[in-house]
């Protein structure tokens, strides 16, 4: 079998398809696998011996020809891409996974003629659709991100279904790589014997970046209390933001600012004691070598979906009424301020601890966390990657929300129910909230459950309806007749559509359904009525599935001694 992995967009992006990668070469130890990524992805994937050949799609030349407003130049262009897919049809492939979803990738994937692609891709009849559980729920869940408690390499795994558990990033060190870094640090006074903690200032976007000075307070204090040596990493491009650093913590830290390869700055990270960053690729590549994290979540970064794969880690969060919403409408401008320098220390120390949660609270030293939330990473029964709140903090409805949909699409992905891995996940979550008020969880639990089953019951009414006009086509009812049906179905959608608007809690539901009906393919009114009515029985079964979720994630919150919860069991899709 040969296999194609499309990954055309950003270093860490490609870092974070490892997992899926792996679990498709468990499953498959005989196939060839083929990678496409941009030319930043390009080592990644070099150091991954799961990966056997390395496409690289660089757009920039083609892209270059055709704003240039050149006929020749446009010709040009579509040369390019000629080759290009003449390269991808050459390797012909058996099936594609589709792990970025731009319609670039889809018309790539559709030119070069593969027959399986699973992911966004364009049908036979060149409309964009997205092709299984896996890509289903990733789109689900990003157009929801506050309700998202799955890490992207989780839901990427489940691109490839029966994948077993891959708690781990790839990208191999080789000994070359560790005498050269250790050759450039000791160009900067940093011994073998030494702690190094390493900090990455930058960030893709200013909203993700926490304050270069806030970075520099931190250092002093690392320096002062474990006698360690600090290290600046990142791009050239980055280096302007050491100059904040620098009126802080002049001359105590090394500057690595594009000093290295990314081989070299995985050695470098794997012989740290800690990493302390802002979301980047260099956060993953860390996480790849087994380096901690102390990740200071700000902006609209969402670390629950795009933290390091890792245990041991620790993300920073101020306590706000958007959780790492997509959406930069939603962004909160006070959201880069709030972590302090002595909240970054006790994390910090509390990883080179080594992680005991009984040691938290030793290692604040009566900080405030008041309005700051701490949590650590490990990998719960589910296989899945979870963050614990190391300090009590309220229990909301969205907390609710989110751990009810964590264990309906580890469910819906994984196609059966695991009700000691979901009670485990659920004992250890509680120990992280203050004391939940009986009546008031118990309203939530009442008004959540409800939303679900409404939703429920508006399905099944657009199963019946689809049935009833499947079973009519299949005896040659009238045009009129026929015409009534799909209109009353086009009006249940639209009531769909807006009790998803109206309630934010179902919409990832909504949104999953929406996929599919966008999926229907084929001409034949009666066999597209029966598909209608299988969606709808889909969504039906899903919104129960949430429903139950909802009982059993309520009731064992409010009695963790209890392992099950008695609530009416229903079918899943």
């Amino acid at each position: 079998m040969r296999i194609l992995v499309a990954q055309v967009t950003r270093m860490g992006d490609m870092l974070q398809t490892t997992p899926m990668i792996r679990a498709l070469k468990h499953e498959n130890p005989d196939a060839t696998i083929t990678v496409l990524v941009r030319d930043m992805g390009r080592i990644i994937a070099q150091r991954n011996s799961d990966i056997d050949d390395v496409i690289v799609y660089n757009e920039d030349d083609m892209y270059q020809h055709l704003h240039s407003k050149d006929s020749d130049r446009l010709l040009q262009a579509y040369g390019l891409a000629e080759q290009f897919i003449e390269t991808l049809k050459a390797g012909q492939f058996d099936i594609a996974y589709n792990c970025t979803h731009s319609l670039t990738s889809t018309m790539l994937l559709k030119l070069a003629g593969i027959p399986n692609v699973v992911g966004a891709q364009l049908n036979p009849y060149h409309q964009y659709v997205i092709e299984g559980n896996g890509p289903a729920c990733f789109f689900a869940s990003v157009l929801n991100r506050e309700l998202s408690e799955l890490n992207l390499c989780d839901i990427f795994r489940y691109f490839a279904p029966e994948s077993d558990a891959q708690r781990e990033l790839v990208f191999e060190v080789s000994d070359t790589d560790r005498a050269e870094a250790n050759a450039l640090l000791a160009e900067h006074g940093i011994g073998e014997d030494d702690l190094l903690v390493c900090m990455q200032l930058g960030a893709s976007d200013l909203d993700k970046r926490w304050p270069a000075e806030s970075f520099g307070r931190l250092a002093h204090m690392i320096r002062e209390k474990h006698n360690a040596k600090i290290a600046l990493l990142g791009v050239r491009s980055e280096a302007p933001l050491a100059e904040a650093f620098e009126e802080i913590a002049p001359g105590i830290a090394a500057h690595l600012f594009g000093k290295s390869s990314v081989p070299v700055l995985a050695a470098i990270l794997e012989r740290s004691g800690v990493l302390v960053s802002n979301d980047t690729g260099t956060m993953h590549v860390a996480a790849a070598v087994g380096c901690p994290v102390v990740l200071m979540s700000v902006g609209y970064v969402h670390f629950r979906e795009t933290g390091p794969y890792a245990e041991g880690c620790v993300a920073l969060e101020r306590r706000r009424e958007h959780l790492g919403g997509s959406d930069l409408m939603k962004s909160d401008p006070n959201a880069r301020v709030g972590i302090e320098p002595e909240h970054a220390m006790c994390a910090t120390n509390f990883v080179l601890a080594g992680c005991n949660t009984d040691t938290w609270h030793d290692v604040t030293n009566n900080t405030n966390f008041e309005n700051i939330d701490a949590y650590q990473s490990s990998f719960g029964q589910d296989g899945c990657l979870t963050w614990h709140s190391l300090e009590r903090r309220p229990y909301r409805r969205i907390d609710l929300v989110r751990q009810v949909y964590r264990l309906s699409w580890i469910e819906y992905l994984r196609g059966a129910a695991d009700e000691k891995s979901d009670a485990s996940f659920l004992n250890r979550a509680s120990h992280g909230f203050d004391a939940i008020d009986p009546r008031e969880h118990n309203t939530w639990i009442s008004d959540l459950a409800a939303e679900f089953d409404a939703l429920a019951q508006l399905a099944d009414t657009g199963a019946r309806k689809a049935q009833e006009l499947a079973a009519g086509l299949g005896q040659q009812s009238s045009m009129k007749w026929a015409k009534e049906r799909v209109t009353e179905l086009m009006q249940i959608d639209e009531d769909i559509r807006v009790y998803g608007e109206v309630h934010e809690a179902c919409r990832p539901l909504v949104i999953l359904a929406k996929f599919e009906r966008e999926n229907l393919q084929g001409t034949n009114p009666r066999l597209l009525a029966i598909a209608t009515q299988a969606i709808y029985d889909h969504l039906r079964q899903r919104a129960m599935l949430a429903a139950y979720k909802t009982h059993f994630t309520g009731k064992l919150l409010l009695e963790p001694a209890e392992s099950t919860a008695q609530a009416p069991r229903h079918a899943t899709a």
